[in-house]
């Protein structure tokens, strides 16, 4: 798997959990990678790194076999994700992405969530301020 993370997201990591654990995660990442996407049973393909990214974690847009979009989010296990996991569970999609499940009996990995993707065609950062802050408040209705 060939792909640079965010700078971002690497001195966020090497301020948060030291550059040595850090470092020692994102050697592993092309490996978990791998084993989250043969995880979820539906065959993604990696479109790119959602970019800048967040500081805590590493987001892929990945496009299922059959078309349908989804994000996989890789975070360490100081990040808590399975609690960010059962929270969006528990809120199933009011004003917060749905986990997607793995098909065909696929295990998740640890660390690695699923995701739909909410309007995959569009980025909010791409719209104007006043129209994203609209399409943000509409998602919490």
């Amino acid at each position: 798997m060939g792909f640079e993370p965010p700078q971002r997201l690497v001195r966020a990591l090497g301020e948060s959990y030291g550059d040595t654990a850090a470092g020692d995660w994102l050697a592993g990442l092309p490996a978990r990678t791998e084993q989250a996407l043969a995880a979820t049973g539906r065959a993604p393909v990696v479109e790119r790194v959602a970019a800048p990214g967040g500081r805590s974690s590493l987001v892929l847009l990945v496009r299922g076999a059959d078309g349908t979009p989804a994000a996989l989010k890789l975070a360490p296990s100081g990040a808590a994700p399975e609690l960010e996991l059962a929270a969006l569970a528990h809120w199933n999609g009011w004003g917060a992405v749905r986990p997607l499940d793995p098909a065909d009996g696929g295990r998740p990995v640890e660390g690695a969530l699923l995701l739909e993707r909410l309007h995959p065609e569009m980025s909010l950062r791409s719209l104007p301020e006043a129209k994203a802050l609209l399409e943000a408040a509409g998602t919490v209705r």
